[in-house]
């Protein structure tokens, strides 16, 4: 049965001791860990971990932009159009984009690093590290969240 954690979710084939300190680590960093079975470019067995922006770190990232006053123009306006081609849904793709820029790639050499000695610590093996990018439409729910709350 595979392992979910808070910051965690590990396959069967993970330890879990592993899984336990993977989660750890991805809370400090601000992203969620999935681990599982995976092969490399030249098909030998690696685990694979893939990181994704904690949903927590997308909302404070946004609310930090809001309060900075980094807001689509029309953001008082609560009829604004949100779909593709308006200000907001721009706004959340040049937010997602700076966020991926700015902290998933400068991140991503430490990140492996680190899951690295985790994995050697814990004997797992070979490790594949990735990080997913943070998706416009995560950034727009949030920025909606904030501007209309329930």
């Amino acid at each position: 049965m595979p392992t979910t954690l808070e910051f965690s979710t590990c396959a069967e084939t993970v330890p879990r001791a592993f899984c336990e300190a993977l989660g750890d680590y991805a809370r400090r960093w601000g992203v969620v860990a999935t681990a599982g079975p995976a092969q490399d470019p030249s098909g030998e067995p690696v685990t694979e971990v893939v990181l994704a922006p904690a949903p927590d770190t997308v909302f404070d990232l946004t609310m930090l932009a809001v309060r900075e006053g980094d807001v689509p123009a029309d953001f008082r306006d609560r009829g604004a159009p949100t779909g593709p081609g308006s200000a907001h849904h721009a706004w959340a793709v040049a937010t997602a984009s700076a966020y991926d820029r700015h902290r998933s790639a400068r991140d991503l050499a430490e990140l492996r690093r680190g899951i690295g000695a985790l994995a050697a610590l814990h004997g797992v093996g070979a490790v594949s590290v990735r990080v997913r990018p943070v998706e416009p439409d995560t950034v727009l729910e949030q920025l909606l969240g904030i501007k209309n709350p329930a």
